[in-house]
Order: structure tokens, then C-alpha cells, then sequence
């Protein structure tokens, strides 16, 4: 149910997209951009006002990309957010608790790359042919090495992600669903997301949407801290490009208040 979610999501997205390069939403832009230069200019240094320390030249503060010379060097849409491994175990014999008894069943397992953002890119990607840049948080592990395997088979999308992400584990959702697909229980390890740090983010953002302006459309999905999806909001209406911001959950939908821009995203 998700993924066809976030399909669906995508491709009113992909939409808007075509629209933002068929000129036809020029004017909105237009104002946009002019309202916000009245305001203030385009983040170009580090804002002074952020509690976040400012990027250090490490290592560990420069982020890695994982894109073959064959893929497009300039993305259309950028995506910043959540990738995971999915393992979902499904049996008919499950049932919703507390009437659920402690025990193995008999079913099947499926593995695959998941994460709301990173179903938004696929979808954006190999769907919409829209060529995409997934900024995310991915270790150095074999979980890692399935998100990456993914990325590397979708010609028109490239991985972004920290250099420090080797350091924690990637991001794996473990799921139990019941007969029709109902969500029975479920456990998410998603530590490495804490990674997604404005001091890590800035660069990016700053190199997407400041030096360059291949990229029409910003995508941001729950799992960003607070601070990161301000930041991203902030300098998505400075350099007039749009963000559009997809929950994840009923929990994360609070997300545009607790970091303050909920007047900022669609």
C-alpha cells in the first residue's frame, strides 16, 4: 500500500514537474522568486543563525556520490530523505494482537529497496524518466550494498550520502503482515538517518541550488530531523524552487511544524 502510495505521489509530482519546465506555473514562480528576494538573498554562506556547527573541510563532513560516468550529471528533481532495506514476512495465519500468539508461521519473505524517499526517486526515475539525485544516508554494509545495486540499475538516478554513513548500519525496515496485507508488527532501525545534518546537507544544497540550475523541484520525505527539513525549506524558497514534502506516517506528518515552515512546503 505504500509504495503504490508514493507511486501515485511521484507521479503527481512528475506533474508538477512538467508544468514548473513547460513554463506553465512561470508566473507563480516568478513571484516567488521576487517575494523572496525581498526578503532576503539566496543562501550562499552558512547562515548564522543556525544552532548546527558550520561544515568542516573532513572528511567525515564531505559527502560521497555513487553515480557511474554514464548517468546524468545534472538531476531535474532532487529527493532528500529516507532509503532502507524492506523485509516484509507475510503469512495468513497472522493475526492483529493482542489476540496474536508468540510463535513462528509459516510464510513467505520478501527483500527489497524501500524508504518513502527513495520510492519517490525510483518512481520519478524509472517511471517518469525524470533523472533524479537521492540524497540519503547509506552505510558500508551488505544492506548498503542492495540500496546501492538499486541506484546503480536506474540509469537516471544518482545516490548521494555521507562519507561518515559507514559508521552505523543502514536502515532496515523488518515488517509482519497478516493475510490482505495488514501491518501486524513491525521494527525500523533507522539510526543512520541521524547523519542527515544540516552541516551535511548545506553543501549539497548549496551546489543543487545555488551554483547550479538544472534542479526544478525539491522532494523531502519524514526522516529528516527537524533542523535538516527547515534548512532545506528555507533555502528551497530562497532560490525559488518548490519542496514538496511526503509524511511517511501519521507520526512524521508533524514534521513542516515542529521545524516551522509548514508555509513553505506543498
Amino acid at each position: 500500500h505504500l509504495i503504490k502510495n508514493n507511486a501515485k505521489v511521484a507521479a503527481q509530482m512528475a506533474v508538477q514537474y512538467a508544468q514548473i519546465v513547460n513554463g506553465e506555473n512561470q508566473s507563480n514562480r516568478t513571484s516567488s522568486s521576487s517575494s523572496s528576494s525581498n526578503n532576503s538573498s539566496p543562501l550562499t554562506s552558512w547562515p548564522a543563525s543556525s544552532s548546527q556547527p558550520k561544515p568542516s573541510s573532513s572528511p567525515a563532513a564531505t559527502p560521497t556520490a555513487s553515480s557511474s560516468s554514464s548517468k546524468s550529471t545534472s538531476s531535474s528533481v532532487l529527493v532528500v530523505g529516507g532509503a532502507c532495506v524492506d523485509i516484509i514476512g507475510s503469512s495468513p495465519l497472522l493475526t492483529p494482537p493482542p489476540s496474536l500468539i508468540p510463535s513462528s508461521y509459516p510464510g513467505t519473505i520478501h527483500r527489497g529497496v524501500g524508504g518513502v524517499g527513495m520510492n519517490m526517486a525510483l518512481a520519478l526515475a524509472e517511471s517518469e524518466n525524470t533523472p533524479t539525485t537521492m540524497v540519503t544516508a547509506v552505510g558500508a554494509d551488505e544492506m548498503g550494498g542492495v540500496i546501492r545495486d538499486k541506484v546503480a540499475a536506474s540509469p537516471l538516478l544518482t545516490l548521494t550520502t555521507p562519507a561518515a554513513a559507514p559508521s552505523l548500519p543502514s536502515a532496515v525496515f523488518i515488517a509482519l503482515h497478516a493475510k490482505g496485507g495488514d501491518l501486524v508488527s513491525g521494527v525500523a532501525d533507522m539510526k543512520i538517518f541521524s547523519l542527515l545534518t544540516p552541516a551535511y546537507l548545506f553543501p549539497i544544497l548549496k551546489q543543487e541550488l545555488v551554483d547550479s540550475s538544472a534542479v526544478k523541484m525539491i522532494v523531502c520525505d519524514g526522516n529528516l530531523p527537524p533542523e535538516s527539513l527547515h534548512l532545506v525549506c528555507e533555502m528551497g524558497e530562497r532560490s525559488g524552487r518548490g519542496v514538496f514534502f511526503e509524511p511517511t506516517s501519521l507520526t512524521k506528518a508533524a514534521l513542516p511544524y515542529q521545524a516551522k515552515c509548514i508555509d513553505k512546503v506543498r
